[in-house]
């Protein structure tokens, strides 16, 4: 015969799973152009306060507190979850390529401008003339010390 302990153990188990079931996570959502953790039983509703922030209100309408908009960094770990790997095939979109493909493109040809330039300034490119060294017609040279420098001039 099962003990009350194990009884009662069952019994409580579908209580658990009822209790689980009706908790919902906050996810990023977005409202007002933005996106915002909500979803959760805080956050079924919103009243945009300020262009990045809103007030998160329970389903009956009572507010509960207030959330600023997250960062595309942010939504992207959102998104990403922290079980998937940071390279995997679902983690990688077409539009995330092609925008990094353009923004590699773009790049290149700015290096290249930019390499061009250069060659075209460094064929340009002329010595100073120097003025050949005199000896002095006297032998008077006077020296000025300052701390560790010396500077000398002849007359």
């Amino acid at each position: 015969m099962p003990s009350k302990k194990s009884i009662l153990f069952l019994a409580s188990i579908p209580l658990a799973l009822a209790l689980t079931g009706c908790a919902t996570k906050a996810t990023p959502q977005q409202f007002g152009g933005k996106y915002y953790l909500m979803g959760d039983a805080a956050c079924k509703q919103a009243r945009q306060l300020t262009d990045t922030t809103i007030m998160c209100m329970r389903s009956n309408g009572e507010d509960t507190s207030y959330r600023i908009a997250l960062t595309t960094q942010e939504v992207w770990m959102y998104e990403r979850g922290p079980t998937k790997p940071e390279y995997s095939s679902s983690s990688i979109q077409m539009s995330d390529l092609q925008a990094l493909s353009n923004q590699l493109q773009g790049m290149s040809a700015s290096f290249n401008a930019q390499a061009q330039n250069t060659l075209r300034q460094s064929s340009q490119y002329v010595a100073p003339q120097v003025a050949p060294i005199q000896q002095p017609n006297s032998g008077d040279i006077r020296c000025i010390q300052a701390g560790i420098y010396v500077n000398c001039r002849s007359n």
